[in-house]
């Protein structure tokens, strides 16, 4: 019989930090949208327009590289977003992981089995200990903090706070309503239905 996955049979621990890595990823990429606002200078929507549609990878070469060829006021600032551009590709990596590969929990370890497929047949698998996810975790947050201080010190969300400022919220942010999913199709309740039942 194949092995079963017990999708509530998760360590209260793992779900905390891997959701944690999760929404403050999110946050990152959020900042770095902002930074690109402030380091061109730009009119906030504009530069918002330019920056949220591009993936990480595309955000993070296009800062190092501006900032490379304009560097900002101060000395320090290409070398210490150059550190922290650094350490944001290593966290998203780690990111990845967590997010996009198959998780497998074995019982009774405080272990994460990270398993991807590699070429077309082998299985590349990883052993992530409990302490080693909430170092990824606090990694993440230290990191979101570092963007944040770093373009304070710069003033590089000056231009985005303005913008925010000067525009009623009602033209900034779309009127707030009611999450509504799309429906379950009467096709997948029946099938799910019919398949948990006979399992039991």
């Amino acid at each position: 019989m194949a092995q079963r996955f017990h999708p509530l049979a998760i360590d209260p621990n793992l779900i905390t930090n891997v959701g944690l890595i999760a929404i403050q990823w999110a946050r990152i990429e959020f900042t770095l949208q902002k930074m690109v606002v402030g380091i061109l200078d730009a009119h906030a929507p504009t530069g918002l327009l330019l920056s949220a549609n591009v993936g990480f990878r595309a955000l993070q070469d296009f800062i190092s590289c501006y900032v490379q060829s304009n560097p900002p006021q101060g000395p320090d600032f290409a070398s210490d977003l150059e550190a922290l551009i650094g350490e944001a590709q290593r966290l998203y990596a780690i990111r990845n992981k967590f997010v996009h590969q198959s998780w497998h929990p074995e019982n009774g370890k405080d272990e994460l089995l990270v398993l991807r497929f590699r070429g077309k047949i082998q299985i590349y698998s990883e052993r992530w200990s409990e302490t080693q996810i909430a170092t990824a975790a606090q990694e993440t947050v230290e990191l979101l903090t570092a963007l944040t201080e770093l373009a304070d010190a710069y003033a590089l969300f000056d231009r985005f706070e303005e913008w925010e400022q000067q525009t009623p919220l009602s033209e900034t942010i779309a009127p707030l309503r009611l999450a509504q999913p799309p429906v379950r199709d009467p096709k997948t309740i029946e099938v799910i239905s019919r398949l948990k039942s006979e399992s039991n």
